[in-house]
């Protein structure tokens, strides 16, 4: 029916594609194996490239319920390699999906917030949390002055305050300070850490965005660390908002060396 010439021409066609998929399959072998190349490489490096970077210095995770716990563990093994110590994380849990009127009243109680809308306490959220964090972690009490002499060295009780509500209503969870300790250390660095293929546990950008620039106010160091598998968009949303990308450094495939 179709006639000769045509079969002919079809099957011509199909043995082209046959030849260029070929091609593309050595190719992206021949990348991979480079791929593979360039992480042994990296792994043989890393120490000498990054060890001593964080000696004496303590850093701060905070990070997502969800989040791919690969991503964490190699964000607290760069930096224990580095010298540095995690010496707290601060973990959002999905509570903060503020799906019910009554979750969102409880937040607004602990901010002292008048609003009622989930994306303003998100934001409020983050710049009281970012704040308080950023001026422990350059020693300043809850007026800005010097803080409260701790075991550690001055300490902030707001931000110990606003942790504690917030751990109570099972917002955040917390990981890693003992009772001698204050959480935020005085001199602490910052990690934003964030990223996997499922769905997020809540509505990420307000609470983020106003998180990472918070915490960067005062001039404290902050990264925002995302794995090249997250579907989250968590690095693209620093990226994209105007205070957040001058303040903030972002790595979008922190999983890898």
């Amino acid at each position: 029916v179709l006639g000769e010439s045509l079969v002919n021409q079809i099957e011509n066609e199909l043995e082209d594609i046959r030849r260029t998929n070929g091609r593309l399959r050595d190719s992206v072998a021949q990348l991979q194996e480079q791929i593979r190349i360039d992480e042994d490489f990296a792994l043989l490096a890393r120490s000498n490239l990054i060890g001593g970077e964080l000696n004496g210095e303590e850093v701060v995770v905070f990070t997502y319920a969800g989040t791919d716990g690969a991503l964490i563990d190699q964000v607290r093994a760069s930096v224990e390699e580095a010298g540095g110590t995690v010496a707290a994380t601060i973990e959002a849990t999905d509570n903060l999906d503020l799906a019910s009127p009554a979750e969102r009243d409880q937040l607004a109680l602990i901010l002292g917030s008048s609003s009622s809308e989930t994306v303003e306490l998100h934001a409020e959220l983050g710049e009281a949390l970012g704040g308080d964090a950023s001026a422990a972690a350059n020693g300043e009490g809850p007026d800005g002055g010097a803080g409260a002499a701790g075991p550690s060295g001055p300490g902030n009780p707001a931000v110990e305050g606003l942790l504690a509500d917030l751990e109570q209503a099972d917002l955040v969870n917390l990981d890693g300070a003992s009772a001698q300790e204050d959480l935020i250390p005085t001199g602490a660095s910052f990690v934003v850490v964030g990223g996997a293929s499922e769905d997020p546990p809540f509505r990420l950008a307000e609470y983020t965005v106003s998180l990472a620039t918070s915490l960067a106010s005062d001039g404290t160091p902050v990264v925002g660390a995302e794995s090249t598998t997250s579907t989250w968009g968590m690095t693209a949303m620093l990226r994209v908002d105007d205070r957040a990308q001058d303040a903030v450094t972002t790595v979008d495939n922190a999983e890898s060396i």
